[in-house]
């Protein structure tokens, strides 16, 4: 994968993933954190591929078991004009829920971080937004265009696995890390529900 070998070195994802692996296993062998980095980064590639060919990624995906004891709740909320909120993190590819909730007959907005380079930013926010609703870049502007959006009964998607400068400390794996109370401030204010999920 071009990814594998030379994007994610060249832009040091490989080195953070070993850092990251030795803080949290550091007795692991060099040789085994490497070919986790590696498989992250194969991963990372995919998933670009994957997002960008979404339609293609959906065909693929016809008949793909889903399961989980927040389907009824969504149905519900649907019903009830109730806000949704999805919250997942960078986890396999974490669009494919929201593709397979679409097909379900859910629209199903987000929140996402403007790629610095905009003519990708571009593609990369019209390619989510056909995939499955309107997305909002993070910001003052975008946070209340997504605030609208699921005040007036609609569903968005949260990744929040990142650290952010106003986030608190929480103990993450034995070492305090910044982590972003979003989710639970606007479900606290929307009354939304607070769904989890994840593709595998």
């Amino acid at each position: 994968s071009v990814v594998r070998k030379v994007i994610g070195p060249l832009a040091g994802y490989r080195k953070r993933a070993m850092k990251n692996l030795a803080l949290i296993y550091p007795d692991m062998a060099e040789a085994e954190r490497r070919r986790i980095a590696d498989g992250v980064l194969d991963n990372m590639g995919r998933t670009l591929i994957e997002n960008y060919s979404w339609r293609e990624l959906g065909e693929r995906l016809q008949g793909a078991p889903v399961h989980g004891a927040g389907l009824p709740h969504i149905a519900e909320a649907k019903t009830a004009g109730r806000p949704v909120l999805f919250v997942t993190g960078h986890f396999s590819n974490h669009e494919v829920p929201r593709q397979v909730l679409t097909a379900m007959g859910y629209e199903i907005g987000g929140l996402y971080r403007p790629m610095k380079n905009k003519l990708v930013n571009e593609h990369y926010a019209r390619t989510m937004t056909e995939m499955s609703g309107p997305v909002f870049a993070q910001g003052r502007r975008g946070t209340a265009g997504f605030a609208r959006h699921l005040k007036s009964g609609g569903m968005g998607t949260l990744l929040f696995d990142v650290a952010v400068p106003e986030g608190v400390l929480v103990d993450f794996l034995g070492h305090e890390a910044m982590t972003a109370t979003s989710a639970a401030d606007i479900a606290l204010r929307m009354d939304a529900l607070v769904v989890s999920y994840f593709a595998l």
